[in-house]
């Protein structure tokens, strides 16, 4: 347990097996499925192997071999010499995804780095950052279907507080009034896996918010609709 004071920190070690080999697979639809070896050449002298791809390991090969062994090993590899500018690219694509989450990013290789995410990460799974990782446009399609979801239950909430406000003539203070008489369950917001934000505003309304929205004023929450800035996902209702 953590000293009374000290809080843990969250690190993440994102380390991409067989990445060069990966790269040359996804560039190359012929190499998909083969053994695909990345560094020196067998015929050349002290050529070594930089990374070897899954079908290529299943031969006993791996990285820092020298490529002569690696021949003998599978004879049936297929050598390719390494192409650092593509593989710099596509790090650096990835390392964009891990800035999403986290600020805290510290490089050890073009395959390879350490993610602080003690904050950014409290609001996401870690599903969420390796399929944004591995599945192209992950991200963007998530987002839509996280917007369209948390619409609906922000509606479904929006409704059951109006039969709250037909019924008490007032909107709750929470939205565990609601239950079980006006709804069964709150929702839950599809991001943060937290039920949805409520709150009643000081000009007459009330809002229903995702974890996407910045809080400005001092208690942190948003007071009235001018507090939340646009993009985030609010729900505003006037009160009868």
């Amino acid at each position: 347990m953590p000293e009374p004071g000290i809080s843990l920190r969250k690190i993440i070690h994102i380390d991409m097996d067989a990445f060069y080999a990966s790269v040359e697979q996804r560039d190359n639809p012929e190499l998909k499925g083969k053994p695909v070896i990345v560094g020196g050449l067998p015929e050349g002298r002290g050529g070594v192997v930089a990374t070897a791809s899954y079908e290529a390991r299943k031969y006993g090969v791996h990285s820092a071999m020298p490529s002569k062994t690696a021949l003998r090993l599978c004879p049936v590899a297929i050598f390719v010499k390494p192409r650092f500018a593509a593989y710099k690219d596509v790090s650096e694509k990835i390392r964009a995804i891990f800035h999403r989450y986290t600020d805290l990013v510290e490089p050890l290789s073009l395959d390879e780095a350490y993610l602080d995410v003690k904050t950014k990460l409290e609001h996401h799974s870690m599903f969420h950052l390796l399929a944004d990782i591995a599945i192209p446009n992950y991200s963007k399609a998530f987002q839509t279907v996280a917007y369209n979801q948390t619409r609906v239950n922000q509606a479904q909430i929006a409704c059951a507080l109006e039969r709250y406000y037909l019924a008490n003539k007032s909107y709750p203070k929470a939205l565990d009034a609601l239950v079980p008489q006006f709804i069964e369950k709150i929702p839950y917001d599809i991001i943060g896996g937290e039920p949805l934000h409520y709150r009643r505003t000081n000009d007459g309304k009330f809002l229903l918010y995702s974890i996407g929205w910045n809080e400005t004023d001092d208690d942190g929450l948003p007071g009235t609709l001018a507090d939340v800035k646009r993009g985030d996902w609010v729900w505003q209702y006037p009160a009868n």
